[in-house]
């Protein structure tokens, strides 16, 4: 009878030890379904930049985006950028726009400009989401 009490505190602290560790492992699947894809976008929320500034969206890799321009505030417009205008280099996850002849915007107007960026899971299980930024141009 002797040897039960050891065996039943090894058996208590394997107990307690996956019940710690199933409750990390719960949290860090909570974690990972709220996290934001977007790691930086250019320019950033806020800056003042001339008017022939490159957009840039830094995504996690594994993410696809859509880019979207707010035209008209007022009414809530929103342009959404082609996919023929964007570079995206998928090892590194950044897209870049630039405004220029024959593209949705050819040149920002001096002002306030509002864009969205939407992204989702290039393959497995969806992980849609959005984040917007203002930037002015001068």
């Amino acid at each position: 009878m002797r040897w039960n009490k050891p065996l039943v505190i090894v058996g208590g602290l394997a107990i307690v030890g996956l019940a710690i560790s199933f409750g990390l492992i719960d949290s860090t699947d909570v974690d990972s379904v709220d996290r934001n894809a977007v790691e930086s976008v250019q320019p950033a929320a806020g800056d003042l930049v001339p008017r022939q500034s490159v957009i840039e969206v830094d995504l996690e890799t594994g993410y696809q985006a859509e880019l979207w321009i707010l035209t008209n505030p007022s009414s809530e417009t929103w342009l959404r950028i082609p996919d023929s205008e964007l570079s995206f280099v998928e090892g590194t996850g950044v897209y870049t726009w630039v405004p220029g002849p024959g593209k949705v915007v050819e040149e920002w107007a001096a002002g306030e400009h509002t864009i969205r960026v939407v992204w989702d899971t290039i393959t497995g299980l969806p992980d849609v989401g959005e984040y917007e930024w203002t930037f002015r141009t001068y």
